[in-house]
């Protein structure tokens, strides 16, 4: 399963404490391997997920994905 970027879905929230890090956010939907190529466009609902970071150093924390 390959997924495609939704366009204008990008953008980027400056992290808390440090300007070096920061929170990007983009929509992306799954195209199937026989329908990559096809010429007809389905609109489909986007999935969005939350993740949750447990720890306050989000490299050392364990992350939580809330559906």
């Amino acid at each position: 399963m390959t997924y495609k970027f939704v366009p204008g879905s990008y953008s980027v929230i400056s992290s808390k404490g440090t300007s070096d890090h920061h929170i990007v956010k983009v929509d992306v939907t799954k195209v199937g391997e026989a329908h990559q190529g096809s010429s007809v466009r389905r609109s489909r609902k986007a999935n969005q997920k939350c993740i949750k970071i447990t720890n306050s150093s989000p490299s050392a924390g364990v992350w939580k994905l809330n559906t």
